[in-house]
């Protein structure tokens, strides 16, 4: 007769109970799906963490709270002078303005005027109609050269308050402009004002051509 296997003695190579099988993979399994929560429950809380982090920081402010003041040209014509004799001629322009100050004014620009000495520009305070943020000017040169420009800016109301149409002042060579901003209005950056207390909101324009300047060009042989 055969002999009988020994008894179990509960070492690794003894078979197991199949209950306890089950019950040794179920309690694998919770402790994996244990782990695995709360895993999810900490990635969870860093995220919230950040976002009220996030959500405490104050907005940006941004760098300048600064309002430029803008004036651009909307209409331009010329002519002979109605009252000034061969070759005096007489520029119109007008235009809309923003962000325009109590104390400023809308300027216009027009040169150069030709004859002895160095050349010379004419300057002439604007007539505004604030209701409608609106504005024209008119500009008479004496002698024009061969190429006029024109521009327009903006100065304190009472630096050129002598100086309308027909008794408009004459200023030196005017300092480089900045270019005109993408949606046609003008730069109006008191930064970049000239040293006479204008500052330019648009690019010099060439009367006949169109073509803008930044400074004056040489004047045409």
């Amino acid at each position: 007769m055969g002999q009988e296997p020994p008894p179990s003695n509960g070492e690794p190579g003894d078979e197991e109970n199949p209950g306890q099988v089950r019950r040794s993979r179920l309690q694998n399994w919770q402790t994996l799906l244990a782990a695995l929560v709360a895993a999810v429950a900490s990635i969870v809380g860093i995220l919230l963490m950040r976002g009220a982090d996030t959500g405490s920081q104050p907005d940006p402010t941004p760098e300048s709270d600064e309002i430029r003041q803008e004036a651009y040209i909307t209409k331009a014509w010329s002519g002979p002078h109605p009252r000034l004799p061969s070759p005096a001629v007489m520029y119109h322009l007008e235009g809309k303005f923003k962000n325009l100050d109590p104390g400023t004014t809308v300027v216009g620009r027009l040169g150069p005027e030709t004859g002895a000495g160095a050349q010379q520009w004419v300057m002439a305070n604007a007539v505004l109609d604030r209701a409608r943020s609106t504005w024209k000017v008119d500009l008479r040169l004496q002698r024009p050269g061969k190429r006029i420009l024109y521009q327009v800016g903006t100065a304190s109301a009472d630096l050129y308050a002598g100086c309308p149409a027909e008794t408009a002042c004459l200023v030196g060579e005017p300092e480089a402009s900045p270019p005109p901003a993408e949606d046609g209005g003008g730069t109006g950056d008191p930064d970049q004002a000239s040293p006479d207390g204008f500052t330019p909101t648009t690019p010099l324009t060439d009367a006949r051509t169109g073509q803008t300047y930044s400074s004056p060009p040489p004047p045409e042989p």
